[in-house]
């Protein structure tokens, strides 16, 4: 059964239960009607990439949190090094396998990536990511809040 856009609304914003979330994540690896459906829902930026603005105020180390799109992976918590339009870089405590793929939630963004490279760096994992796909966060309106 596909989830309903109130549950993939809340997905995207990490608002679901952690067996409801790993369920939804296992759905949506395998389907491609859900994953539109998702692409529109929280509908993607103008150039469908990440866009540095000012008014974000991500600075570099800032926290970062990253879920792994595995039905078993828990959150992970990484601080950001670096990013471009196209990759971004983050230091984890944890080790992730090349081709991993990851959920960022970035300011206002939920940016999907793909784990390049992971290399050990201090007490830490310097870990690179290609971005593949970059959402907004859906917009709330006064009657969403109040639910």
């Amino acid at each position: 059964m596909h989830p309903s856009d109130d549950d993939l609304k809340l997905f995207s914003l990490s608002r679901l239960p952690n067996d409801e979330t790993k369920s939804l994540q296992l759905h949506l690896l395998g389907c491609e009607s859900c994953q539109r459906r998702m692409r529109r829902l929280t509908q993607a930026s103008a150039s469908a990439r990440f866009e540095r603005r000012d008014d974000d105020g991500i600075e570099a180390m800032s926290p970062i949190p990253v879920r792994v799109l595995d039905a078993a992976a828990l959150l992970l918590q990484g601080w950001l090094l670096e990013i471009t339009k196209s990759s971004l870089t983050l230091l984890l405590l944890e080790p992730l396998h090349p081709n991993t793929l990851v959920q960022i939630r970035l300011g206002k963004q939920i940016i999907m990536a793909q784990v390049r490279f992971c290399r050990p760096l201090n007490s830490g994992y310097e870990v690179g990511f290609d971005i593949q796909d970059v959402f907004m966060f859906p917009r709330q309106n006064s009657d969403d809040v109040a639910r």
